[in-house]
């Protein structure tokens, strides 16, 4: 196994976790994000 850790300093809190073709964002903006399109709706 082979791993890269970059740090984004524009990730404001979370993570982004890419493993393969699968994308675990768990980041505040794509929190914050989710939680606007919910109260939207």
């Amino acid at each position: 196994m082979k791993m890269n850790c970059l740090v984004d300093s524009e990730l404001i809190g979370g993570a982004v976790i890419r493993v393969g073709d699968t994308v675990l964002d768990n980041s505040l903006v794509s929190r914050l994000t989710r939680l606007k399109d919910v109260i939207k709706s």
